[in-house]
């Protein structure tokens, strides 16, 4: 029933929307959240805008905020250039309610080459102060961290300050 994060050190038969192939070599972050909702279908789709507030979280801990949008609805950009991937699915979960299998790529230390868009990772800007990209299982703390507060603030107050943040 979880909440439970898987987290890969690489990826190579990933897949994005439409069946897109995604991989990712060593160094960025490929994790999938498996949770359970007793919310609507439609309800439930929310917690794309919730995973991509945590990636933008994430990304301001370690370079500088100024750097960080979101795009309708889930791209997570550094200077208008994307730098993560989230992929939300959905089904009928036996014991009731909706299993959800939420999928967060984000480029850390590198960006994939000969994409449909261009592509960005995080090590290309680090704040002054941080020497490195995080490792995978740094990285992967501090966005479930950053999903959890957000999920708590949706169970709590409803949607409304959801959208307002993003």
């Amino acid at each position: 029933a979880g909440p439970l994060w898987i987290v890969a050190r690489r990826q190579m038969a990933g897949r994005g929307r439409r069946g897109r192939k995604w991989e990712s070599d060593t160094g960025n972050l490929t994790t999938t959240l498996l949770t359970v909702t007793r919310r609507s279908p439609a309800e439930a789709a929310q917690v794309t805008f919730i995973a991509a507030l945590a990636v933008a979280d994430l990304l301001d801990a370690f370079i500088p905020p100024e750097h960080v949008s979101i795009k309708w609805p889930n791209d997570v950009l550094i200077d208008g250039v994307k730098a993560s991937g989230i992929l939300v699915e959905a089904g009928a979960h036996e014991t009731g309610g909706l299993w959800l299998a939420v999928g967060i790529g984000v480029n850390l230390a590198h960006a994939p080459e000969d994409t449909e868009r261009p592509a960005t990772s995080m090590a290309a800007y680090l704040r002054s102060d941080i020497a490195y990209a995080p490792p995978i299982e740094a990285a992967a703390g501090v966005l479930a961290d950053a999903f959890a507060i957000w999920m708590e603030r949706w169970d709590t107050l409803g949607f409304e300050p959801i959208l307002d943040a993003w």
